[in-house]
């Protein structure tokens, strides 16, 4: 109820409110995706749900208030009904988008000789990507390297 009140008065989820969802579904056993309507509820509680594991990635944190990221999305997806082929592809597409965003921003970072900062944000796609590791070949990925080939110098994509 709380979600489906914030989702109607156009609020944003924050990791608490998809923490009690999970902790109330695992302690009950049950789950509430016959109750989550329409399916772009569902998708959006979601995808919510993966922006805060990636958050929690970024930081290399498991004991967090999500704990284990890849844990806590497989939980989330079960209980708003998210099937595993598309919560996947939501994840995969999601990890891809924030590679490409901190690749960006490390470096507008070496542009500015800002290095320790550009060390810090490359540091934060490395705890990413060993928690959600892409598949090699994976589309994303490959539009992803793509998209950043001209807005990257070659020392910037060497860095």
């Amino acid at each position: 109820a709380a979600l489906s009140n914030k989702r109607v008065s156009g609020l944003q989820y924050n990791e608490g409110d998809l923490v009690a969802l999970r902790e109330s579904c695992a302690g009950a056993a049950c789950s509430v995706s016959d109750r989550v309507k329409p399916e772009s509820a569902k998708s959006g509680i979601f995808k919510a749900a993966v922006e805060f594991a990636i958050d929690a990635a970024a930081r290399r944190s498991s004991t967090g208030v999500i704990g284990v990221p890849t844990k806590f999305l497989t939980g989330i997806a079960g209980d708003v009904g998210v099937v595993p082929g598309k919560a996947g592809r939501l994840v995969t597409a999601a990890v891809a988008a924030r590679v490409r965003a901190e690749l960006l921003q490390a470096g507008a970072e070496l542009r500015q000789n800002e290095e320790g900062a550009a060390m810090m944000t490359l540091d934060k796609i490395i705890g990413v990507l060993g928690v959600f590791t892409p598949e090699r070949g994976s589309a994303e990925f490959e539009m992803c390297a793509s998209g950043l080939k001209p807005r990257l110098n070659e020392a910037e994509r060497a860095a």
